[in-house]
């Protein structure tokens, strides 16, 4: 299970210019919200103290065994760069991959509410380089901007959930209440390559079939009783025929259909996207889309369809 360290800003002296308020403040608020919303997740969450240094933060994340350390702060530009406004995120590059995906994951999700002002290296600031686990520092808005602040102090549950998507997409974490992904179906077609021989039955369904290996328009479907007619696997595609008979003999081929793989059959929820499902499945959109040549626009799914995930 993952251990999940917040680190909210104790800069109590940094005030809002609207809202009567601080950054100490609302960001403590924030991060308490979003442990909130992590209690539903498969993983554990420590807050840190408001009285803690930043050493004693770090210090604590790894005595608890944290495998990530989240400082969560606001901006502030001063009058040498008055009306700058959005999010950047900072991380130190030293500390390898997994730190610089937990940096892109939270920009990205906050930059669903805020401008995109990018990702930031740092090996100075306390909170990127002191955690011995990957850490990030996500500089939030800008609270002496009067938009920004007022976007933050508006949005204090809807940026917690952006944290918890971020985490959830880099941390691997899934909601408790969801359940298992499925094992993928026993097919009727043959899964492995090297059991493809000259005369293997195939029973299909709906099967797209194409008029040569290199077709990228279907010629129609297929449903029923076929025949690998032999051959190579070309494009990832065999070459069928309908009569046991008139396999390998040439002229006589009724067409192309992709390899026989291992699928398994989706049920679209709501918040579904063709990429968080291949994420989830560890595959491609590429390969979804290939699965399912009915589908013409991958960012128009709609709950209850029932798609194919190709699993290799």
């Amino acid at each position: 299970m993952k251990k999940i360290y917040l680190s909210p800003s104790n800069q109590t002296g940094n005030k809002f210019v609207v809202g009567n308020t601080n950054e100490g403040t609302v960001w403590l608020d924030i991060a308490k919200r979003t442990a909130k919303i992590l209690e539903d997740y498969d993983c554990e969450v420590k807050v840190s103290k408001a009285s803690q240094t930043l050493a004693a933060r770090a210090a604590e994340a790894k005595a608890w065994g944290a495998d990530c350390y989240i400082a969560m702060h606001s901006n502030a530009a001063g009058t040498a760069n008055k009306g700058a406004r959005g999010v950047e995120v900072y991380y130190c590059p030293k500390k390898g991959p997994e730190t610089r995906l937990l940096a892109s994951s939270v920009l990205k999700e906050l930059s669903h509410l805020f401008k995109n002002r990018g990702l930031k290296q740092s090996d100075k600031l306390i909170d990127c380089y002191k955690p011995e686990m990957p850490s990030i520092i996500g500089e939030c808005g800008f609270h002496d901007n009067y938009e920004d602040a007022t976007l933050i102090l508006e949005n204090k549950d809807k940026i917690a959930q952006l944290y918890v998507n971020a985490l959830a997409n880099a941390l691997g974490i899934m909601r408790k209440d969801v359940p298992p992904l499925p094992k993928p179906s026993t097919p009727t077609t043959p899964t492995d390559q090297s059991t493809l021989t000259a005369g293997t039955e195939l029973e299909l369904k709906n099967e797209p079939l194409y008029l040569s290996a290199s077709s990228t328009v279907r010629s129609s479907t297929v449903t029923g009783k076929y025949f690998f007619w032999g051959g190579s696997v070309v494009n990832g595609r065999i070459r069928i025929t309908n009569t046991k008979s008139r396999v390998g003999v040439t002229g006589q081929v009724t067409g192309w259909i992709d390899h026989p793989v291992v699928v398994i059959i989706y049920k679209v929820k709501a918040g579904d996207t063709l990429n968080k499902i291949a994420n989830a499945y560890k595959t491609t959109l590429s390969a979804i889309l290939k699965a399912n040549p009915g589908i013409t626009n991958p960012d128009l799914i709609h709950v209850g369809d029932l798609i194919k995930i190709p699993v290799n």
